[in-house]
């Protein structure tokens, strides 16, 4: 008979969840460049180490697949989201922050190991971008412009969603705190899956790679971080 111990017991009684494991990607270094056009045909993408671990951690139901994959170079990180979606929802404008709500997948990244500033890419199935900086908890600004020829992201549907690729100047995530130790980066990893009917307003799945451990749905918390181990 396994006899709990007085922490685990208050954890179940109570329904809290236990942290689980840091979760790491490893992404593989390149000698030469990705040319970015928002497909998934180059042949380097099929060598990646293929990230599929992404869930609805705040509905019992079976999230639409996702896969990440990532690569770098001495000058370059390389992204490719690839998004099975049966109802894209594009865009709309919106006064204070341009172009959401929208199906999009983002990526959330620490300075210095911290959340004080992150920055955050989202990106959407039409090739829609939002870069803006954050504070903890939720200060957001969305003035700030990511630093001049250092980021590009283009996307295109498929048959059964859409791919988002992209890259980000390894020199730009030196200068921003960003790339630690010369290879880790503290990222969050997340979609916003949107459906909509016809005559009905939009609804959101959030889905995320890490368990936030929140009640509700919330990237902004250092829970929802993993990290990104750049091996060569």
């Amino acid at each position: 008979m396994k006899i709990l111990t007085l922490p685990l017991l208050i954890l179940l009684l109570f329904g809290i969840k236990q942290n689980e494991p840091l979760k790491i990607y490893e992404a593989r270094k390149l000698t030469d460049s990705i040319v970015i056009d928002g497909l998934d045909d180059d042949v380097v993408w099929s060598e990646a180490v293929v990230l599929t671990d992404f869930k609805l951690y705040w509905s019992d139901a079976i999230a639409q697949p996702t896969s990440f994959r990532a690569f770098w170079t001495n000058d370059q990180f390389y992204f490719l989201y690839n998004v099975i979606d049966d109802n894209i929802v594009p865009p709309t404008v919106t006064k204070d922050r341009g172009i959401i709500p929208t199906d999009r997948i983002e990526i959330f990244l620490q300075s210095n190991g911290t959340m004080n500033p992150y920055y955050c890419l989202e990106m959407g199935a039409e090739g829609n971008t939002l870069a803006y900086v954050a504070r903890h908890y939720r200060d957001f600004d969305f003035t700030w412009i990511w630093p001049e020829n250092s980021f590009e992201v283009e996307a295109s549907k498929t048959d059964d969603g859409y791919i988002v690729e992209g890259r980000i100047s390894m020199e730009s995530l030196r200068n921003l705190g960003v790339l630690q130790n010369e290879n880790m980066i503290k990222v969050g990893l997340f979609r916003g899956d949107y459906s909509r009917s016809p005559g009905k307003r939009s609804s959101v799945n959030w889905i995320s790679w890490v368990d936030p451990q929140t009640k509700s749905p919330d990237f902004h918390v250092p829970s929802a971080f993993g990290q990104i181990m750049l091996v060569e």
